[in-house]
C-alpha cells in the first residue's frame, strides 16, 4: 500500500513521449527521498531486491536504504571509476543476478553515481529481456542528469556510451542529502551539466545557476537546482525519447568532451566528466562562434559562467590535433563520420 510522500520533497510526473504507461514514473527530490520510496515503488510486490551499488557509498549511505528494504534484498558491489564501465563489470553485474535467483518480477535498485546508474540500467534492460529498475542517484551529476532520461550504457573499443539502451525507470529518487559528502571536485563536476542546462533552454536559468561555486550553496538551493535541472532536461526527453532530434541538444559539449574523457583516462591523466563536458562546452562554443552562429559575446558569457563556477575552460593535456578528431569521429551521435552539419567548413578550421 502506497504511503503519503513527505511535503517538503519536490515530485515531477514523468511520461516519456508516447510510450505506454509503464514507462511513467515519478522524480522525486529533496532531503530524505529515499525514506519515501514506497509511495513511488511499492517494494512488496516484487520477488526480490537487488540493490547495485559501489563499496564506497554502501559503507557511507547504504545503512540508511537497507534500514527501509524488506528481508529479501541483496547487494551487488562494483569497483569505482569510469574504467570499470566495461563488458567485463557488466557480466560479473548478470552473472550474480541469475546466482541470486533475480527473475523478471524482480527490482533492480542502482544507488550510486553515474557509473551505477548507467551500467545497471543496461543490465536490467537487458537481463531476461528487461526487469524494473529503479535510479537513487547519489552525485550531483547523476541528480541532475545521468538519472534523468532513460540512457543506459557502458564504454566500448575506447568509445564512452557506445554499447546501450534507452530504458526508462520505474522512478528517480534523488536524496539531496547524499550530497553532503560530496568533496568540492564533484559538485562541481555535477555543475558542468547545470549550466549546460541553462545554455541550451533556459538563459536566466544559466544566469541564476552561475553566480557562485555549488560548494558555496546551500542543501536547499542545490535541492532547487536538482529539481530545475531535472525539469529541463526532462522537457526535452518527453518530447523527443529516442534522441531522434531534439534531444541532441542536451549533447552540447560532449562530442568534445566524450573524447577528452577518454583521451584522459589513456592517458592516465583522468578528467572528472564534468571537467571534460565543460572544456568541451567552450570548445563546441567556439567552433559555432567561428562558424558565425554564435555570437562573441554569447561565448565570452559561457566561457565565464564555467569559469565563474569552478570548472575548467582549457585542456592541460597535450593531445594532437588529428588524435582528438579521431576520437570525435567515433562517437556514437555521429552519422557518416559527420560530427554535425557544417563538418567540411569545420575541417577547413583545423
Amino acid at each position: 500500500m502506497k504511503t503519503a510522500l513527505s511535503p517538503d520533497l519536490r515530485v515531477v510526473n514523468v511520461k516519456v513521449g508516447r510510450l505506454p504507461k509503464a514507462n511513467a514514473y515519478m522524480l522525486i527530490v529533496g532531503p530524505d527521498a529515499i525514506a519515501n520510496i514506497e509511495s513511488v515503488c511499492p517494494l512488496g510486490r516484487y520477488s526480490k531486491i537487488l540493490v547495485l551499488t559501489d563499496p564506497v557509498i554502501w559503507e557511507r549511505w547504504g545503512e540508511k536504504l537497507a534500514g527501509i528494504l524488506p528481508k529479501n534484498h541483496a547487494i551487488i558491489t562494483i569497483p569505482c571509476g569510469e574504467h570499470y564501465k566495461n563488458f567485463s563489470v557488466l557480466e560479473t553485474v548478470l552473472s550474480k543476478l541469475r546466482i541470486l535467483g533475480a527473475d523478471r518480477g524482480s527490482l533492480l535498485l542502482n544507488f550510486g553515481g553515474g557509473l551505477i546508474g548507467d551500467l545497471g540500467g543496461f543490465a536490467a534492460a537487458i537481463y531476461m529481456r528487461g526487469i524494473p529498475f529503479v535510479q537513487i542517484p547519489t552525485t550531483l551529476l547523476a541528480q541532475v542528469d545521468a538519472s534523468v532520461g532513460g540512457k543506459t550504457g557502458i564504454d566500448f573499443a575506447g568509445i564512452k556510451n557506445l554499447v546501450g539502451a534507452f530504458q526508462q525507470p520505474r522512478a528517480v529518487i534523488a536524496d539531496t542529502k547524499f550530497l553532503t559528502s560530496l568533496p568540492p571536485e564533484q559538485l562541481r563536476s555535477g555543475f558542468a551539466e547545470v549550466v549546460k542546462h541553462g545554455c541550451i533552454c533556459d538563459a536566466n536559468y544559466f544566469d541564476q545557476v552561475t553566480v557562485k561555486a555549488p560548494e558555496l550553496l546551500s542543501a536547499d538551493e542545490l535541492g532547487r537546482i536538482v529539481e530545475g535541472s531535472a525539469q529541463i532536461k526532462l522537457r526535452v526527453v518527453v518530447e523527443d525519447p529516442t534522441e531522434k532530434g531534439i534531444r541532441k541538444i542536451l549533447n552540447f559539449g560532449h562530442t568534445v568532451g566524450h573524447a577528452l574523457e577518454i583521451l584522459s583516462l589513456e592517458m592516465g591523466k583522468p578528467l572528472l566528466h564534468g571537467e571534460a563536458v565543460s572544456i568541451g562546452m567552450v570548445a563546441e562554443a567556439k567552433l559555432s562562434q567561428l562558424l558565425e552562429r554564435l555570437s562573441e559575446r554569447d561565448f565570452t558569457k559561457i566561457e565565464k559562467g564555467l569559469e565563474a563556477v569552478g570548472l575548467p575552460i582549457r585542456t592541460k593535456m597535450n593531445i594532437e590535433r588529428e588524435v582528438l578528431w579521431r576520437k570525435m569521429r567515433g562517437d556514437k551521435k555521429n552519422s557518416r563520420q559527420n560530427i554535425l552539419p557544417g563538418n567540411e567548413k569545420i575541417k577547413k578550421l583545423q
